[in-house]
């Protein structure tokens, strides 16, 4: 029977392990110190790991920390159709009302993408996202998407939409047919001014019996009326009301 040596190991069946003996079981330094640098290495992975966890913990506590308070009252305007108030700083939190466009609100504090606010109607408070509120007045916002050059164009029906009559404004509303009266700004404005002058004239001539003169005045309010009846009636309530306010007009 042949003698059995080290050198018959390579045959070996698998998970068979032969014995060695104290020289062969050692090691060279070379491998002690390849381990000892692996070793090294992975600790120091582990480490800036850790402190880069650290790192980013910190920095969520930041962004979760208290509101930044801001200067007190100012004033900020809704620019979406509606915009819920929510009782905190989350999507997920309860919606408590909401906000119509051009709304006015009184800003608390600052969180993240949130502010808190405070409803100018009927005194609200809560939370709103930043983005959908404005230093400008909603109204302002409108006109500039309804700026065509130098000119702003208001769609037809667009004028009663507005949160307010843009008064001091210079502006032209497109007709039922898409036109606008391009040499008459507030053109509206100007035929019910007109209509209300040609108005009353015929009234006092009527008074007076002066018939001729009251048939002139008639006639020039059919033909205010013909240019009135191109338009939406919304916008010319609206202008209507607006010239009522300011005294222009009695009723």
């Amino acid at each position: 029977m042949p003698n059995y040596d080290s050198s018959m190991r390579k045959v070996e069946k698998p998970g068979h392990s032969a014995s060695h003996d104290e020289k062969d079981s050692s090691h060279s330094p070379w491998f002690w110190v390849f381990l000892l640098t692996v070793a090294f290495v992975v600790i120091v992975i582990v480490v800036i790991s850790l402190d880069n966890g650290g790192s980013s913990d910190r920095g969520r506590r930041i962004e979760m920390g208290a509101p930044r308070k801001v200067q007190p009252n100012l004033t900020r305007y809704v620019t979406v159709s509606s915009l819920n108030i929510r009782s905190g700083p989350s999507a997920n939190a309860e919606i408590m009302a909401k906000l119509d466009f051009g709304e006015t609100v009184y800003l608390d504090s600052l969180h993240g993408d949130w502010s808190k606010i405070r409803r100018q109607r009927g005194g609200t408070v809560g939370w709103v996202s930043t983005q959908y509120l404005s230093k400008r007045e909603a109204i302002d916002v409108l006109l500039d998407r309804y700026r065509s050059g130098d000119k702003i164009i208001i769609p037809c029906g667009g004028l009663s939409k507005l949160p307010r009559y843009p008064a001091g404004q210079e502006f032209y509303v497109r007709m039922e047919n898409g036109y606008y009266e391009t040499a008459r700004p507030n053109d509206i404005e100007e035929l019910l001014l007109d209509w209300f002058f040609y108005r009353n004239k015929v009234l006092k001539h009527h008074a007076r019996g002066e018939y001729d003169k009251m048939a002139s005045a008639q006639g020039h309010l059919q033909e205010i009326n013909g240019w009135l009846d191109q338009y939406d009636e919304s916008d010319i309530s609206a202008t209507h009301a607006y010239l009522v306010s300011i005294g222009k007009i009695d009723e």
